[in-house]
């Protein structure tokens, strides 16, 4: 334990710091909580010495050593290094185009983004408003209502490469 303690720097407190700012706004402040928890959790787990998240080296009875892999490393290796995956299937959700009827034969397209990225002049829709929140886990073809008004939802596909690069810069 005492060897443990002794490899806690001021990076390490720093570190910390940051990973309890990061989950007291996903839960308090409810800021991207799908994002910040894991991160909060995830730059304190990291930074704890000697935990083999990251990697850990396990010493044999016989004075030898064996370097392993921690849970992270591994991650990172099978899923971002090799494949890419993880960032696709963080992101799918974020940035779709999609389509509504209204049931009076009127049609608007919408670009649905983030919680902060809402411009109605500009036809963004943040997944927190009215009708972000109603076509959220809906199909092609469903039908709702917001307020008073039926829609239905005709079409979705994903936001178009130019306006990605827009709303990156």
């Amino acid at each position: 334990m005492l060897e443990i303690l002794e490899n806690i720097t001021v990076a390490h407190f720093v570190m910390y710091f940051i990973g309890v700012i990061l989950i007291i706004l996903a839960i308090c402040k409810k800021y991207e909580p799908a994002l910040l928890l894991p991160m909060g959790f995830g730059a304190i787990l990291v930074n704890l010495p000697f935990s083999g998240v990251l990697n850990q080296t396990l010493k044999g009875v016989d004075e030898t050593s064996v370097h392993t892999k921690g849970i992270i490393e591994w991650l990172y290796e099978i899923g971002i290094e090799s494949s890419e995956a993880f960032p696709i299937l963080l992101f799918i959700g974020i940035g779709t185009v999609i389509d509504l009827e209204y049931a009076d034969g009127a049609k608007e397209t919408y670009s649905l983004l983030g919680a902060w990225d809402g411009n109605p002049e500009r036809k963004f829709l943040s997944y927190k408003t009215r009708l972000g929140e109603a076509v959220l886990n809906r199909k092609v073809g469903d039908s709702f209502k917001i307020g008073d008004r039926g829609c239905k939802l005709v079409a979705v596909r994903p936001l178009p490469a130019e306006l990605i690069a827009e709303l990156d810069a």
